[in-house]
């Protein structure tokens, strides 16, 4: 039986390499942030090669975050979406588009996340991905778009199993919107948000 779209408030998420996962929490939480460093370390405590894809902020703040957490960290890549920071001598690879208002700009975000995995495919640090948000590209696409975009993202990256999740919150939509999105990912992780940030 197929669980793609499963929901479970009870049982953890599998993080097994392959897996993508939407993550469900409030945005201004530190219950989302613990849920996000949850899910980017593998349960043996193993260095990981981390991707971030942020479509607002600074994914550079996201990373040091993660490593302040004493997360191990074996090679970095960001994708973000605004000014070109350039190649950071902390990264080991950036991508900026200016903007994703074009079917293109989203095609060459997914080229580049794709094309960073398919490179660390031999290394012995498993991959995680972190994508903030879901709601940032519905903020700038209708819903049959995303849906497009996060379905040909999600099974383009599957070749190479990272361990993917996807900030969602699900105050911001409706419940249309998120029985539609949980179809395309393998779990569906509901986070309270009883604690904000600040």
């Amino acid at each position: 039986m197929d669980d793609r779209g499963r929901e479970d408030d009870t049982e953890p998420a599998d993080t097994a390499s392959g897996r993508a996962i939407l993550l469900c929490a409030p945005s201004e939480s530190l219950t989302r942030h613990d849920a996000c460093l949850d899910l980017l370390v593998p349960t043996d405590g193993d260095a990981v090669d981390v991707l971030c894809v942020s479509l607002s902020g600074d994914p550079v703040d996201h990373l040091e975050a993660i490593r302040s957490q004493g997360v191990d960290v074996a090679r970095t890549a960001l994708a973000s979406v605004g000014a070109d920071r350039g190649v950071d001598e902390d990264l080991d690879r950036s991508f900026s588009v200016e903007s994703l208002e074009t079917v293109d700009q989203l095609s060459d975000l997914g080229m580049y996340v794709r094309e960073v995995l398919e490179d660390w495919a031999a290394s012995d640090a498993p991959s995680v991905v972190c994508f903030d948000s879901v709601d940032d590209l519905l903020e700038r696409a209708d819903l049959d778009l995303v849906f497009e975009f996060l379905l040909v993202f999600v099974e383009g990256i599957r070749p190479w199993d990272p361990t993917a999740h996807f900030h969602f919150d699900p105050d911001e939509h409706d419940g249309t919107t998120r029985r539609t999105l949980a179809h395309l990912f393998d779990d569906v992780v509901d986070v309270d948000g009883d604690a904000p940030v600040g």
